[in-house]
Parts: structure tokens; sequence; C-alpha cells
């Protein structure tokens, strides 16, 4: 804690407050958690637009395999499930699904992801680039680097999970 007395000065509170409590209308949070925790292993410290959207597709990919919704709003597709729709029917190659991924999907994720009940944690986990990119702050890397980080895995699986039970329901 940075001695203000603020729990979520803490990064791994700040984390799992944002993955728990933070708003969602789709699944787009716990997707950007599950790329940001790749970035993270692979030990790089700043993402380009292109390279956070082919992770960003890949989750999605894999995740909508199971056909379940992504969307709180029932009958309504999110971007990504059309994205990828398109991409597996064949009619959006693939570097043309990644280059709609970053012009589409990102839009409001990544500007609210560090918020908790309207409010920004005092350790965010990147800072945006003008240019779409990221790039990491020293807290993603403190949270990710513990030995218990394989639970935070298994923590945003259980939260998508979740999302996408209620949002079925």
């Amino acid at each position: 804690m940075d001695g203000s007395g603020d729990i979520l000065a803490d990064p791994l509170v700040a984390w799992r407050a944002i993955i728990l409590y933070g708003q969602n209308t789709a699944t787009y949070k716990i997707a950007l958690g599950h790329a940001l925790k790749g970035i993270v292993d692979r030990r790089l410290t700043r993402v380009t637009l292109d390279e956070l959207s082919a992770a960003f597709l890949d989750l999605y990919v894999e995740r909508l395999r199971h056909v379940r919704p992504q969307l709180l709003t029932a009958g309504r597709l999110t971007r990504m499930e059309r994205i990828v729709g398109s991409l597996t029917r064949g009619s959006l190659p693939r570097d043309e699904a990644v280059a709609r991924v970053g012009a589409e999907a990102f839009g409001d994720v990544i500007p609210r992801f560090h918020t908790v009940y309207d409010r920004p944690v005092p350790c965010p986990f990147y800072e945006a680039r003008p240019d779409g990119g990221l790039v990491l702050t020293d807290a993603a890397f403190l949270v990710f680097g513990r030995d218990d980080a394989p639970l935070l895995t298994e923590e945003l699986g259980a939260r998508w999970d979740l999302l996408e039970a209620a949002f079925g329901i």
C-alpha cells in the first residue's frame, strides 16, 4: 500500500477488484485481463495495437467455440462475436480480422479497464499509447510475477464462465 489508506493501491487487490467488481456489460474486460497476463508471460513491456488485437482475437476464437453469450443484451452480438463469426466462416481473412479488432473492439475497454465503482484504481496495469498500443506498468508485473499467478488465470476463466452464464439467463 502507499500509505494513503486506499486498499486499491495494492496492485493485487486492485486487479481482483477490477476483475470481480468492475462493470461488465460484455466479456471484453476479462479478455483484456487474459491478454495482459499473456503479455507479461512473454516478458514484454509494450505491445502494438496489432499485437494486442491478434491476442484478443485468438482469445475470442477459442472462447466462442463454446457458443455462449458474450453480451448482457439478449439477442445481440458483440463486435468480437461478429468478427470471429466472419473469420470462422471464411468471409474475413485473419489480417483483416485483426485490423477490425484494433479498430472496433477496444474503444470502451481500454479507457475503462482500470475503473471500479466509477473510480480509477491508483495503480494502473498499463498506459494506452496514442497509436493504440499499450505500455505495461510495474503493477502488471507485480501481479503476474507472483508464485500464485496461475490462480489469477483460473479466476479470470471462472469470471468469464460466470459472465457467460449470467448473460445466458
